[in-house]
């Protein structure tokens, strides 16, 4: 990919970073025939075709969401029997196009029903963006347990090409995440920080502003209360 990224960032020296990685993961050679089922749209967007990137660049129109919030009645953390409310924010990256059309299904528990799961805009300039809310709204039923991941899939549909993206949430999660000087850790009721279990499944790891991502996968906190006893958490 960093090769390819210098070959197309040469031809065109005026196009941003965002626009650059754009082109090359739209200009892809399609394996979606290739794989097993249940894995399309998981394998990211195709093979990468360098040839495609430097002759079919700039004029193909692509939008992606850029951002998300799920939102409930109080703490914006999903919980069993909430209401949730999806609001995204999608942006034009490439061409301009005429229409942008938006749908969100629940990949993870099909009986899920979200209201109003399609919405249609406009025309879009290039690197033009919209928000999207009070469309995609849906209830988590009782059947949901303690940590389990909700997920939804965005496809974004431009004039010329549809992108699939994926948000996966924990519901009524068993940790909390802070945020705090630079670093990004989740911590449970029994002292596990990063992620709260040995296959990563719970948390957010340990993630420090400068430094990146998975700095730690999982560790505990134990207090000594004594010379000869610790107390663990």
């Amino acid at each position: 990919l960093n090769l390819d990224f210098v070959f197309v960032q040469k031809q065109n020296p005026n196009l941003s970073v965002e626009q650059i990685r754009e082109i090359i993961t739209t200009n892809i050679k399609d394996i979606s025939a290739n794989l097993i089922n249940g894995s399309q749209d998981k394998m990211g967007s195709g093979r990468l075709d360098i040839n495609k990137a430097l002759t079919n660049n700039i004029n193909t129109s692509s939008a992606r969401m850029i951002s998300y919030s799920l939102e409930d009645q109080n703490n914006k953390i999903p919980e069993i029997g909430e209401s949730i409310a999806l609001n995204l924010s999608i942006k034009n990256i490439l061409a301009n196009t005429n229409t942008c059309e938006v749908s969100v299904f629940c990949s993870s528990h099909p009986e899920i029903s979200i209201s109003k799961n399609n919405f249609k805009h406009g025309p879009l300039k290039t690197s033009e963006s919209f928000s999207v809310s009070d469309s995609f709204n849906f209830k988590i039923p009782q059947s949901f347990k303690i940590d389990e991941e909700l997920v939804l899939k965005v496809v974004i549909k431009t004039d010329d090409i549809s992108n699939t993206q994926y948000i996966i949430q924990n519901v009524s999660p068993s940790y909390s995440v802070t945020n705090l000087n630079n670093i990004v850790a989740a911590v449970n009721s029994k002292g596990n920080i990063a992620y709260t279990d040995l296959s990563r499944g719970g948390g957010e790891g340990l993630t420090h502003k400068n430094f990146g991502s998975d700095l730690l996968y999982h560790s505990g906190l134990m207090i000594g209360v004594s010379d000869t006893k610790l107390s663990d958490v």
